[in-house]
């Protein structure tokens, strides 16, 4: 895009684009409705200003006029332009530039993300003046069957209304593109939150109890999702998890031709035994109460209950291993809600819960703090699970206790003359040593005691980040005793700094302010955290909406400003966001500016 035209002060003339945009407000008023060409004919000399801002003057004719359309300069109609048409060289790099701006009565703003069979755009229906999800799928990209599958898709799940799945509104076909469109519910997805750490035990199983509930209406209706997942699970800004992406689903019901035996449809680390082995025909209800158990356990510990380093490993460990228990990947997991999420991972369907109702109302009592109706697993059931799992290595393992106890026992019968005999004289010495050595044992005893002391305060307080008691401890441990453990802390303080843990993505700019006391850091996860430069305690979480590509503090270091292309947010020293136009002149933000060939700001 073009480097917007700076505003005109009351002491300069208008510009060329000024005097455009004004033509525009006046033919808007009067009711009038130019076309794109007569935009063009009038200033040809402004065509590719005129073709980036035509998005946003049809988007401000589909909506209406505000009252202060006077207030409307080139620059605010630029801003409002990039919102909603990237350039060809960014829709080349996102990968959906042979996508067209417009497909039906829904202009695409932006891409959402993409899937096995086609891509997610956030849409404007210009028909119910609407924002909507369309997901599109072209039909010479794709296989006969994936097109199928993905009209199956929205065959089935437009007819479920549930409020904790995400409805389909229409379904279509244009210029080769078939899409169907569904409520745009803006928030995160589960694996969006489980990607910075895992959820409040509590929390979770709320979660999970309001999903299972609306699986258990999904399955009544004859319909299997097989592909649920925290990526398929979304929460709305009021927190409501809602069930989205049916690109799987399977009717009860029907013996469905698009799906061959031996098939594997699914995310690997989030589907059950069955259908990791490609049991298609054996994937029912069951299959979908194991996935929401891998989801309850990713929720609870931050990771899938099997993940490797390739597709077919983490198949072989879905169908022979047992998953690690959650309480040992996270302390704070209650042991009632471990047992309800390794009840869902048993290997067999019929050992799990019956239904996906069942387990929601096992979640709400114990979110009731009522006794649950699962019992964890013996020592001696799982051992029995190992042993069918690998009846060759059991048979051998067996056979060599068996020449183990033999042998054992020979040999420790001639071993007991041997050692009665050396047992009193050991006693004898024994009591020599330690009426001689007393005082120097009670004193080894002591250091020791205190160099064990030391590490473990040595732990703690790296845990805590906190460098200089961690080398005061390292340092006032007997030398004497010094090993692995001592090296290990050692070199993790060496070249030691003040460490800062809080953004979920990568950091990619630190700064300090004017006086040197606060330190903001900027991520790509879309957030300016500011911190005690002395101390590293987090002082403010500032969000902004236009992307994090720099920061800096104001001269008296009271405002800090976040800004990229599409804008800049300004905030005061305790968080508040304000308007770039409550800054005062005596401001000043210093922020690298470079022009690019195609004349973008780069920031």
């Amino acid at each position: 895009m073009t480097e917007p035209t700076a505003q005109p002060t009351d002491n300069s003339e208008p510009t060329e684009l000024d005097r455009f945009i004004d033509f525009f407000l006046d033919a808007q008023r009067q009711g009038s409705q130019p076309t794109l060409n007569t935009f063009i004919a009038r200033y040809p000399h402004l065509e590719q200003e005129i073709r980036e801002l035509f998005p946003a003057i049809e988007l401000m004719k589909h909506f209406g006029n505000s009252d202060d359309d006077h207030s409307l300069d080139a620059n605010k109609l630029l801003d409002l332009s990039a919102s909603f048409q990237l350039s060809s060289t960014e829709r080349h790099k996102r990968g959906w530039s042979d996508f067209p701006l417009q497909i039906g009565n829904h202009r695409i703003v932006r891409l959402l993300g993409q899937g096995g069979m086609g891509q997610v755009f956030l849409a404007e229906d210009r028909r119910l003046n609407r924002l909507v999800a369309l997901k599109v799928i072209k039909g010479n990209s794709v296989s006969e069957s994936d097109s199928k599958r993905f009209q199956a898709e929205a065959s089935t799940a437009a007819k479920l209304k549930h409020s904790n799945i995400v409805p389909i509104y229409e379904v279509g076909e244009e210029d080769g593109f078939q899409y169907l469109t569904m409520a745009y519910v803006e928030g995160q997805t589960l694996a969006e939150r489980v990607a910075v750490g895992p959820l409040q035990p509590r929390e979770a199983a709320m979660i999970i109890c309001q999903v299972a509930r609306a699986m258990a209406y999904a399955h009544s209706q004859g319909i299997i999702h097989r592909d649920l997942k925290p990526a398929n699970i979304i929460e709305d800004l009021l927190g409501l998890p809602c069930v989205m992406d049916f690109g799987l689903a399977k009717r009860c019901d029907v013996d469905s031709s698009l799906t061959q035996s031996g098939q594997i449809l699914g995310t690997p680390s989030f589907m059950s035994p069955e259908q990791a082995g490609g049991l298609n025909s054996d994937v029912g209800v069951p299959s979908d109460v194991y996935s929401l158990g891998a989801t309850l356990y990713c929720l609870l510990t931050g990771r899938p209950p099997f993940v490797a380093a390739t597709v077919v490993e983490t198949l072989r460990h879905i169908l022979e291993r047992e998953p690690v228990s959650p309480k040992n990947l996270n302390p704070a997991v209650p042991r009632d809600l471990e047992t309800i999420c390794l009840k869902c991972l048993q290997k067999r369907p019929e050992k799990r819960y019956a239904t996906a109702m069942e387990l929601g109302d096992e979640l709400q009592r114990f979110l009731d703090n009522r006794s649950i109706h699962a019992r964890p697993v013996s020592s001696g059931e799982k051992v029995l699970r190992w042993t069918q799992r690998n009846p060759l290595l059991s048979a051998s393992l067996f056979t060599a206790l068996g020449v183990f106890l033999v042998s054992f026992v020979l040999i420790s019968w001639s071993l007991i003359q041997v050692q009665q005999a050396l047992e009193a004289e050991a006693i004898q010495t024994k009591l020599a040593v330690a009426s001689g050595n007393e005082a120097q044992s009670n004193a080894q005893a002591e250091r020791w005691s205190r160099y064990l002391a030391n590490m473990s305060a040595t732990a703690s307080a790296l845990q805590l980040h906190n460098v200089v008691d961690a080398q005061t401890f390292l340092e006032d441990a007997p030398s004497e005793h010094r090993g692995w453990e001592w090296h290990h802390f050692q070199n993790q303080l060496d070249d030691a700094s003040l460490v800062l843990n809080g953004h979920s993505r990568s950091v990619t700019m630190v700064i300090y302010s004017p006086d040197g006391k606060r330190l903001a850091t900027g991520s790509a996860d879309n957030t300016v955290r500011v911190w005690d430069s002395v101390t590293g305690e987090q002082q403010l979480v500032l969000r902004s909406k236009f992307g994090v590509k720099c920061i800096s503090f104001s001269d008296d270091g009271e405002r800090i400003a976040c800004g990229s292309t599409r804008g800049i947010t300004f905030w005061d020293s305790i968080g508040r966001e304000i308007s770039p136009r409550e800054s005062t002149n005596q401001d000043s933000y210093i922020f690298p500016i470079s022009k690019s060939s195609d004349h973008d700001l780069n920031f």
